[in-house]
């Protein structure tokens, strides 16, 4: 159907009568391209971090939303661009357990986990509070933590609780004006209240949904399904990293928004049309996994997103993007197809699910010209020729990594470097750099075959290569293992 005018960018409802069948259909009006960097700025470099490795003496045992913004000053200072860092999103830190950043509980919430206990303005008004801090309880827990080689998610939660619990109490019973700012913000983001009771049920039944009574289970809550004031709690510290999230730069984060979410979750409770319950998501056998992987989380559910308006999904690209100035894709191939692993069956046995690939870059398109965001896609190991093509007609950057291109070849040690990418040396589940070395260097004097660098590089769209300052990233682990604070 050609249709008469030429509709503005945006998101669109069309009605058609057919002989008293009245049906209504979604109509994407988008650029072609995503935005990209505006011209003499092509060439831009930035430094990538996990941010629970990036501790400092005051932080408790694992790096937060303060020293995220020291860093991203410091680089700025350098001339740096932006910095890159994993998934900071929800996550079940207690019952059930699962710190994993590509498991979050949802796409729509930041992790209390981050918050920065300092800044928080209960901390300095409250007695209970400063009381807290200094006692000998808070001072034993936070040395421990602090001394400790790996990340402890559930000790490190279970201190920062505390001190956050005090700090709501002191909100609520003191602080009017805060509570007329957190009622504004409501009222703009109605579903942090539906959010925080289903966190509430979560801790009060200390199981996820699935093992709810049936009326739960289908998105009804009511009084006594949850305690007020565990609601409260939530409602507060979703509040306090919203306007943490606020103080650092925008346009200065590089975000990773991850390919699916915790079946436990608030988004597949909530939004339970626009997943498929009866299969995982996964990758078929290959060289490295002969038996296939299964990742356990439901896949996204090509019609259900598409019956819903993919109101989901752009959700979860505005959440990333009103912050960030790049977004990462994860496992970019899964706009194109996804491989699906029936309940019941092992990975081996999974099979390759399509998607409507062209409607998810209208809307990756759309949002990135309205919040003027670079979008790089993983498009890492075996990826078909075809998803590579699209990305580069729609402006979607691709990756390029020094271990997945290097040829062992000394007249040619890496593969060409590809305009329009994001370079480096390393990613955060591949080993890192130094060990990637350590096997391909000579083992008896000699030159390795290309100079050794602790810098990464962005290639932009001419071609040309900028310098990204590298920090190691850790070794690849299994979901819910310890994380080592030391790279």
């Amino acid at each position: 159907m050609r249709l008469p005018i030429k509709l503005p960018w945006g998101y669109h409802r069309l009605s058609l009568s057919f002989a008293g069948d009245d049906k209504e259909v979604m109509l994407i009006s988008a650029p072609f391209q995503a935005w990209n960097l505006p011209k003499g700025r092509e060439k831009i470099w930035g430094c990538f971090v996990p941010l629970y490795a990036l501790h400092s003496q005051r932080s408790l045992g694992s790096g937060d939303f303060g020293d995220l913004e020291a860093f991203s000053n410091w680089v700025e200072r350098l001339g740096g661009s932006f910095v890159a860092t994993l998934p900071f999103l929800a996550a079940f830190l207690d019952e059930p357990m699962e710190p994993s950043p590509y498991q979050p509980v949802s796409r729509l919430f930041w992790n209390e986990f981050y918050l920065d206990v300092s800044q928080l303005e209960e901390v300095q008004k409250s007695r209970e509070a400063r009381d807290f801090l200094n006692s000998k309880e808070f001072q034993d827990e936070a040395a421990f933590l602090r001394k400790t080689s790996f990340v402890d998610y559930r000790r490190v939660m279970a201190l920062k609780r505390k001190v956050f619990a005090i700090c709501a109490r002191e909100f609520y019973n003191s602080n009017v004006k805060g509570q007329a700012e957190l009622a504004t913000w409501v009222a703009g983001k109605r579903e942090v209240l539906d959010y925080a009771r289903f966190l509430a049920a979560v801790e009060k039944r200390r199981a996820g949904w699935t093992a709810w009574p049936a009326r739960m289970r289908d998105g009804f809550l009511k009084e006594g399904d949850y305690d007020r004031e565990v609601a409260a709690y939530h409602l507060y510290v979703q509040w306090q990293a919203y306007r943490q999230f606020q103080s650092l730069a925008k346009g200065n984060l590089y975000l990773d928004l991850p390919l699916g979410v915790h079946r436990e979750g608030y988004d597949v409770w909530r939004y339970r049309r626009n997943f498929c319950l009866a299969a995982s998501s996964g990758a078929p056998p290959d060289a490295f996994f002969r038996e296939g992987q299964d990742w356990g989380f439901p896949p996204l559910h090509p019609e259900g997103i598409r019956e819903d308006g993919y109101r989901y999904y752009i959700a979860c690209l505005r959440h990333h993007l009103r912050h960030a100035g790049i977004l990462r894709l994860d496992h970019v191939m899964g706009l194109h197809h996804l491989f699906w692993i029936p309940k019941g069956l092992t990975a081996a046995e999974g099979v390759y699910v399509r998607y409507h690939a062209e409607e998810f870059y209208a809307i990756l398109a759309l949002e990135s010209r309205r919040h003027k965001a670079l979008l790089v896609g993983e498009d890492l190991g075996t990826v078909p020729g075809y998803v590579r093509r699209a990305m580069e007609r729609h402006k979607v950057n691709r990756m390029y990594i020094l271990a997945t291109e290097y040829t062992g070849k000394p007249s040619r040690a890496l593969a060409p470097v590809r305009a329009g990418c994001l370079a480096g040396l390393s990613t955060h589940d591949m080993p890192p750099f130094a060990s990637f070395w350590r096997t391909r260097r000579p083992s008896k004097g000699g030159s390795p075959p290309f100079p050794v660098s602790s810098r990464f590089f962005v290639s932009s769209h001419d071609g040309g290569w900028q310098p990204f300052t590298w920090l190691p990233s850790l070794s690849s682990r299994k979901p819910g293992a310890a994380s080592s604070r030391q790279p």
